[in-house]
């Protein structure tokens, strides 16, 4: 195992074994210390595994950091406490304290190594009732509030018999079969006790593991949207998105586009081509409408569809030309942002993530680039607008800006382009797949933290400094 995974194990200490807390307990205040754990691994995307109680803790990063995991497996966490009412939450604890010797040596089974109908005796003998009262509480409240069928992550339940037997007499199940039955694991033979959190595990303690594949590129199950995915720099957002799992809207003007964005992900029914006109209101809600029909969420919009227009002087500029940049590089984003939020707000889990593509222009403009210049400047406002007033839905949104990525658009940069000086010069390019790993990384990042501005690059073209 240890050839494959970098993996740890984390002892959620003090349910039933201490009366040292004051206060309810509440599973929500351990996902940080998990979290710790990822980020001491300097792992992005975990595999969970959460042993009894340790498996509400695990529930609550899956509910809470769904982008942090690739899956989710709970072993003897039965859900279905939300149906015990109080006096059956004591009941349940009393059964835990006053344990028959028959029934601890049938829960041992007949395999057990020698000593260990000891070791159980001694460890219910000294279960403090008053804090594992606590916990099943505790219990009872997470599953009222956060039922396993909120959770987004692909989850693996194996049963135990205990909690289930026990829900199945009270009633409280009404005879609704055990979701993990069809994977029953009786967990009855106990090996060596060891200490420590690994012991944890094996004595059947509450604890989380999580390990992260070496090596292994991260997977998500996140829903993303991209405008102008048909061609360069959409495409390669689109693409590093589809590779990475997750289900991606492909909008575009043209279908025949997106189509071959599709095609050349290889990721099948994951990837949505809707082709569209977003500069129309109406158009947009449709979009908006499919993906959610479909996916049921929104995780991530990318707002890239944009234009230019001639490089011409301001003053020869038509009115139809300067109202196109401003329809797809302003408006059309604007649109797409409010019915991005509108579904982010109201989906549980709560909260999503936008990324603007402002350019290079968004800082310092080009020689004859007025509709272009001023719509990314636009761009940084509404970025921070959205920022700001996204913050109690839980929605982030960042930009990044983008200079010289090797697309259709920047083709003309390898014959020459207009410099601030009144020469022309062939510009540096970059491989715009960087931008698309770029956006990707913007993008999985956990929702409490964001890139506000992001600026890439190439290298060495005329932008730092004078030129």
């Amino acid at each position: 195992f240890a050839q494959h995974f970098t993996a740890a194990a984390w002892d959620a200490r003090g349910y039933g074994d201490s009366d040292d807390y004051e206060g309810p307990l509440h599973f929500e205040d351990f996902t940080g210390d998990v979290l710790r754990v990822a980020e001491h691994l300097k792992a992005n995307k975990l595999h969970l595994v959460g042993l009894s109680m340790g498996g509400r803790i695990a529930r609550n990063v899956a509910l809470h950091y769904p982008e942090r995991l690739r899956s989710l497996t709970l072993v003897n966490s039965t859900p279905g406490f939300d149906s015990l009412s109080t006096d059956q939450v004591r009941r349940f604890v009393v059964e835990r304290k006053t344990r028959s010797a028959d029934s601890v040596r049938q829960l041992l089974g007949s395999r057990a190594r020698p000593g260990a109908y000891e070791e159980l005796t001694e460890s219910i003998s000294l279960l403090h009732e008053k804090s594992y009262l606590k916990t099943v509480e505790a219990s009872v409240a997470q599953d009222r509030a956060a039922p396993i069928e909120k959770i987004r992550v692909p989850t693996l339940i194996i049963g135990g018999d205990e909690d289930t037997d026990f829900l199945d007499r009270s009633g409280a199940r009404d005879g609704a079969p055990h979701p993990g039955r069809a994977a029953y694991h009786d967990g009855r033979r106990r090996p060596p006790r060891q200490s420590g959190a690994a012991g944890a595990l094996r004595r059947g303690r509450a604890a989380v593991f999580v390990a992260q594949p070496k090596g292994a590129s991260t997977m998500t199950n996140k829903v993303a949207l991209v405008t102008g995915a048909g061609t360069g720099i959409g495409k390669a957002a689109a693409l590093a998105m589809l590779k990475d799992g997750y289900r991606v809207a492909l909008v575009g003007r043209r279908k025949e586009l997106l189509d071959k964005t599709a095609a050349d992900s290889g990721a099948g029914d994951r990837a949505m081509p809707l082709p569209a006109d977003l500069t129309k209101p109406e158009n947009v809600k449709t979009v908006f409408a499919k993906l959610k029909d479909k996916w049921g969420r929104l995780d991530v919009l990318f707002n890239n569809a944009g234009m230019g227009a001639p490089a011409i002087p301001m003053e020869d500029l038509s009115v139809e030309q300067w109202k196109a940049v401003v329809d797809i590089n302003l408006n059309a984003m604007f649109f797409c942002c409010q019915e991005a939020i509108r579904i982010m707000k109201a989906q549980e889990p709560r909260g999503g993530r936008i990324i603007n593509n402002g350019s290079i222009s968004a800082h310092a403009p080009r020689p004859y680039s007025a509709p272009y210049t001023a719509t990314k400047h636009a761009v940084t406002g509404l970025t921070k607008c959205i920022s700001l007033d996204g913050r109690r839905n839980d929605i982030a949104c960042g930009q990044i800006d983008i200079g010289n990525a090797a697309t259709e658009m920047t083709e003309r940069m390898t014959k020459g382009v207009p410099q601030a000086n009144g020469t022309t010069m062939v510009e540096p390019r970059m491989d715009v797949t960087h931008v698309g790993s770029a956006v990707l990384s913007m993008a999985n990042l956990p929702l409490e933290t964001n890139v506000q501005f992001m600026t890439i690059m190439a290298t060495k073209m005329p932008f730092v400094g004078r030129g």
